[in-house]
């Protein structure tokens, strides 16, 4: 508004069109295998702590699949 004002931008949030899940716990990585693509490897080799990618999941549905512990557990 200041810099530049003959310039017209108009921004929209597009963030309330994605939802987020915790899965935690012992069997997190089962479950995750039964709702993801088989074509998916979420080993602990491919999918590395702090690890983040897209994923198919069963349907043809797309997700962002983030690995992230504050606990420092599998």
């Amino acid at each position: 508004q200041l810099l530049f004002p003959e310039l017209d931008v108009q921004l929209t949030s597009v963030s309330d069109q994605w939802a987020q899940f915790s899965v935690a716990g012992p069997n997190a990585r089962e479950l995750l295998k039964q709702i993801a693509d088989e074509s998916e490897d979420l080993s602990n080799e491919a999918f590395p702590f702090m690890g983040a990618r897209e994923v198919a999941l069963r349907g043809g549905i797309r997700a962002r699949l983030f690995r992230i512990s504050f606990s420092g557990e599998m």
